[in-house]
């Protein structure tokens, strides 16, 4: 029996191999023609050991279906994941080339539910059908074939294609710590492709090894390289050079406070005293959306002004698509500044939020707990707003005392009881959320003292009545609100994990409105550009958003969002979210267990194309 199923898996890893490079090498080859030459050697090799990552995912999922082998009924069941993954290969390659985006499974059900309006001539459908029938036919005849075939070292040769998908992804790891674009461009090119990036490994090894992997240099050479192949990228942001009025010389400072896991219904005065009575007096959105229901879609819509669906577009040349707003307010002269205990080295955000700024002002404290990290960041902003500013500037403030497990100090412990374990709702999802909930109220309640903190001390410095101040959250924070199991963030897109707060103080009107016109981080870059900065662009040339700090008549209701995940995205229409990933969901944005079952194609197809302005056609 033990030689049986060794046959068995010899048989089936022949046959992907075969199959892999005689039917998936063609397609794959038309993939890798379509991406910017390679750059040297080390991207020749990684940009070719991509392919591999995909065959090592089929060879796993292949040999999970070993026991359907030994069946003569079901023995060709091994075959099907390799033929949908060579039709979907396929499909996408002309999708991508047509739209610039990868198919999903929305777009699957869209297209079945409205073929037509995917556009297919008879003739591209007949063609398509023959495709497919002959992807069945060729891998159904190399399956049968590669039963008598035998390879003599077939063992070196699969080590030898794991040593080459490997060493590919150390290079990326590389490229990722060290920003180096000629590497990473290539990533939004390849569909579902997440290739691996570890900056905390990095920093360990640059710590223990610093001969071997030093820390990042941002030379001008480095900067240089960096630059190298952008005119090959997909990404064009911004679609023009921006360009702002001369007569607008007393242009605000600007503090941007962003505060963890921020959910809307927080600002109430037993939990967040401070910023409660400041809400009564300012800008507050009371119908305001993250760009995702994780920090790094949050960060990126609320900084980059983009559905956050650009994200691995920027990623690819992080200093290159530094933000528009960051950017700008360099040319304009401000003075830039960072105050944070979260490491945005992750995913590239510090390079794309803000570019190649100055170690002495990038305050980054990480080394105890993220109270105390947050309590010396303030500590540090207050200090510096004390000294007198020759020029103006912005502030940049993200605090996360309050991301699970939730940080304080004893004295604000007030509301009780707290969790004997932090993580007891992993064991129970239907635990009892209100210890929880306690815990993160106090944090909030922490985190509401430390920035009332920085609203003196702009009021004692006089400071106040020139800075424009906007409050929000990268996302949400869920306690299993609607009983389903979902707890914290990046598992849904309801307004648990999604809806935060939004207030903001304009130093020129100096009064207080409510909004309920439902906004999106992506709208915050739009408004500081337009209405304080004095932008005469266009909003389409920088901004996936609106203004929403000036005329709320001209802003659609209707318009939709996108937001994404990790892994996941989805389309917001007022209350419904369409969300689409490995599976594709409908459900209200206030309760994920009502299922929605009418889709509004339109609005998807109109958000799709938004999805692709910023690349080139």
């Amino acid at each position: 029996m033990k030689q049986k199923i060794l046959n068995a898996i010899s048989h089936i890893t022949r046959y992907l191999l075969v199959s892999f490079i005689l039917v998936s090498g063609i397609l794959w080859l038309f993939f890798i023609l379509s991406t910017p030459n390679a750059n040297g050697v080390v991207a020749f090799l990684y940009k070719w050991s991509i392919p591999l990552y995909y065959f090592f995912v089929l060879l796993l999922i292949s040999l999970a279906l070993l026991p359907f082998y030994f069946n003569k009924y079901l023995r060709f069941t091994v075959l099907l994941p390799k033929i949908l993954f060579d039709i979907f290969l396929l499909a996408d390659y002309f999708v991508f080339k047509i739209y610039r985006f990868h198919i999903d499974m929305l777009f699957i059900k869209m297209a079945i539910a409205d073929f037509k309006g995917i556009g297919l001539s008879p003739l591209i459908s007949f063609i398509a059908v023959l495709a497919v029938a002959l992807i069945v036919a060729v891998n159904y005849y190399l399956f049968r074939k590669t039963e008598k075939i035998r390879f003599k070292s077939l063992k070196k040769l699969l080590i030898a294609l794991l040593f080459f998908f490997l060493s590919g992804q150390v290079v990326h790891i590389w490229a990722n710590y060290y920003q180096q674009q000629f590497i990473e461009q290539y990533t939004p090119y390849f569909p579902y492709y997440f290739p691996t990036t570890s900056h905390s490994l990095m920093k360990k090894w640059t710590k223990k090894a610093p001969y071997l992997i030093p820390a990042p240099v941002e030379s001008a050479q480095k900067q240089l390289d960096l630059r190298t192949g952008q005119k090959d990228g997909l990404f064009v942001y911004p679609k023009k050079d921006l360009v702002f009025s001369d007569s607008l010389n007393n242009r605000p400072n600007i503090l941007l406070i962003v505060l963890e896991s921020w959910r809307s219904d927080m600002i109430k005065p037993e939990i967040m005293p401070h910023i409660d009575s400041l809400a009564q007096h300012v800008y507050r959105y009371n119908n305001h959306y993250s760009s995702g229901n994780v920090t790094v879609s949050g960060l990126f819509g609320l900084m980059m002004g983009l559905h956050p669906t650009y994200l691995s577009y920027a990623q690819a040349d992080a200093y290159q698509h530094q933000s528009v707003l960051t950017k700008s307010l360099e040319q304009l002269g401000y003075d830039i500044k960072a105050y944070t205990s979260s490491n945005l080295d992750r995913f590239s955000l510090k390079a794309m939020l803000f570019g190649h700024i100055k170690d002495n002002h990038y305050i980054n404290y990480m080394g105890e707990t993220a109270d105390r990290n947050d309590r010396k960041v303030i500590d540090r902003l207050t200090e510096e707003l004390s000294a007198s500013a020759n020029k103006p500037w912005f502030k940049f403030v993200f605090l996360t005392s309050s991301h699970h497990h939730y940080y304080y100090p004893k004295t604000y412990e007030k509301f009780t009881p707290v969790p004997a374990n932090n993580e007891g709702f992993i064991f129970d999802k239907n635990i009892d959320a209100t210890p929880f909930l306690n815990d993160y109220k106090n944090a909030l309640l922490y985190e509401d003292a430390l920035v009332n903190e920085v609203l003196n001390r702009l009021k004692t410095t006089g400071q106040l009545k020139n800075t424009l101040i906007i409050i929000t959250g990268d996302h949400a924070e869920e306690f299993n609100d609607n009983k389903a199991g979902y707890w914290g963030h990046g598992s849904n897109f309801t307004l648990y994990q999604t809806k935060v707060p939004l207030l903001i103080y304009d130093p020129l009107s100096q009064t207080h409105k409510q909004i309920s016109l439902q906004t999106n981080h992506i709208d915050i870059v739009a408004g500081i550009l337009k209405q304080y900065l004095g932008c005469n662009n266009p909003i389409a040339d920088f901004s996936s958003g609106q203004n929403i700090m000036s005329d709320f008549s001209s802003i659609n209701p209707n318009r939709g969002f996108i937001q994404t995940s990790y892994k996941d995205k989805a389309y917001l229409s007022d209350s419904i979210v369409y969300a689409t990933g490995l599976r594709v969901q409908s459900y209200r944005i206030d309760n994920i267990n009502k299922i929605n079952k009418k889709y509004d194609y339109k609005l998807i197809n109109r958000l799709r194309k938004e999805e692709v302005h910023f690349l080139k056609k």
